[in-house]
């Protein structure tokens, strides 16, 4: 793993050192595993009015919205929330909100893992992809989540 910093939006992350950083339009940074092009670590920042997590919605209700988004998308098929915790940052003091859930599409399976953080007026999400195909489970993408979850969980802000 190596740090990837954007000291102009005040956030670092460790991400795997093979891995290649790709554009895409909207993502501040965007790295993609070379040998599994569908598994990939984003990271955007957007302004905000608001000063935390909290305002927003504590965890159960933030991770509900997140998957009715998922749901309001006309290719998508099925949600299901696989785990979700809170945790608060050392340094700053803020929340942090950790989601991970399957989303079923008309292209297949993806597990996807986010962490997202409000400080100093701004939203930051580290969202991870891992595509499991057409399988009926995420079970043949397990032996790479815990490197996605490591990545986005790694996000580190600093206002």
């Amino acid at each position: 793993m190596v740090t990837f910093s954007n000291p102009s939006q005040g956030y670092s992350l460790m991400r795997p050192a093979s891995w290649e950083q790709v554009g895409k339009a909207g993502a501040d940074a965007l790295f993609r595993d070379p040998q599994q092009k569908s598994t990939s670590v984003g990271v955007t920042v957007y302004p905000v009015t608001i000063d935390s997590l909290e305002q927003f919605g504590d965890l159960q209700m933030v991770g509900e919205r997140l998957l009715s988004t998922e749901r309001e998308k006309e290719s998508t098929l099925g949600t299901a929330m696989v785990a979700q915790r809170a945790r608060t940052d050392p340094a700053g003091g803020f929340s942090i909100y950790d989601f991970e859930y399957e989303l079923e599409s008309t292209r297949g399976r993806k597990r996807i893992l986010s962490t997202v953080a409000i400080a100093g007026r701004k939203l930051y999400i580290a969202n991870g992809a891992v595509s499991c195909g057409k399988a009926a489970t995420c079970e043949a993408a397990e032996a790479v989540l815990p490197l996605v979850r490591a990545t986005t969980q790694s996000l580190a802000v600093r206002t």
